[in-house]
């Protein structure tokens, strides 16, 4: 996921304000727009970036006590979406269709930002957030307009799978696999269905529909970025990915691997294609072997004669070979 902008700011500098001000126009157009107050009279200070995800908008911002304001006036101005906000060290205050009141520490809430709201925190804060289209929803579930409480039980298996995700797409994903990116993006709306219509075949067509699949996509990635580290292995793959050693174990399994294979598999193709290359002529074969992830020139040598029948460095003279 590629971050598209990102604001530091603290209140009161004029010249601040005036940054700010133009800021919060860009911030509009990526996600929605608000005004802004502090709950004492110490400054505010923000520190908040917009990010795409596919179809999907995610912003996060870690900031002293604030409270974000949106009149009727302003949220008639925006379209019609769904904003899932993940506060990660905050209980927030929320004013939204009926309710409201403090939540409870990190509880996750709802927004429609076709409507009024106020949220904001006493305390410093740090939060993820995820903004769905309606349309996006509707097409999965039809109906969205029913009463969704804004306050959400932080328990519900949806609600805790769609704030991992948002997580893992923050920390893991850099824009450079849109298909990756895709795959995640449609899980999310997935999940967000999961918590408007409840019912047993959304729940199936999330179960069918691809939470393995992106999860497989998410190993793949991280071993993708990685395997050219020689001391990546199976157990650091799912620590970092927040899943158990069998479980990523299983997963490639079920695609026909395993974690060790998959890893070679990676090492090899990489090494192949330098020793096709003429570019990487003047590195030795053990250079070849070391960047392409393999500990030692012998594990390499054992592992490319095994796949190929051949030495590396034959490989390579039959490439110099004049035809």
């Amino acid at each position: 996921m590629s971050k598209l902008q990102t604001m530091n700011w603290t209140s009161p500098s004029p010249d601040d304000r005036r940054l700010f001000r133009q800021w919060m126009e860009e911030f509009a157009r990526a996600v929605l727009r608000f005004e802004l107050s502090a709950p004492s009279r110490d400054p505010v200070t923000i520190n908040q970036w917009v990010g795409q995800l596919g179809a999907l908008t995610m912003t996060g911002c870690t900031a002293t006590p604030y409270l974000v304001s949106r009149d009727a006036k302003i949220a008639a101005d925006d379209e019609d979406a769904f904003a899932f906000i993940f506060p990660r060290r905050a209980r927030l205050y929320l004013k939204h269709r009926g309710f409201e009141g403090e939540l409870a520490e990190n509880q996750p809430c709802l927004l429609r930002i076709s409507e009024p709201s106020v949220n904001g925190s006493r305390q410093p804060s740090d939060a993820i957030a995820v903004v769905f289209r309606a349309d996006l929803l509707r097409q999965r579930i039809g109906n969205i307009d029913g009463p969704i409480p804004p306050a959400l039980p932080p328990d519900a298996s949806a609600i805790r799978l769609l704030r991992d995700y948002a997580a893992l797409a923050e920390r893991e994903l850099a824009g450079e696999d849109e298909a990756l990116e895709r795959a995640m993006a449609n899980h999310l709306v997935d999940l967000a269905a999961l918590v408007f219509a409840p019912s047993s075949d959304n729940k199936e067509h999330v179960r069918q529909g691809g939470l393995k699949a992106l999860r497989r996509d998410a190993v793949l990635k991280y071993l993708a970025r990685k395997f050219a580290d020689p001391s990546i292995n199976l157990a650091e793959t799912a620590a970092f990915l927040g899943l158990s050693s069998r479980y990523v174990q299983l997963l490639l399994e079920e695609s026909g691997t395993t974690f060790s294979a998959k890893l070679k598999e990676m090492r090899m193709a990489h090494a192949r294609a330098m020793l096709s290359d003429r570019r990487y002529d003047g590195l030795r074969i053990a250079d070849i072997a070391f960047e392409s992830g393999f500990s030692d020139i012998s594990s390499f040598n054992r592992a490319f004669r095994k796949e190929t029948g051949d030495t590396p460095s034959a490989i390579r003279a039959a490439r110099r070979a004049p035809s």
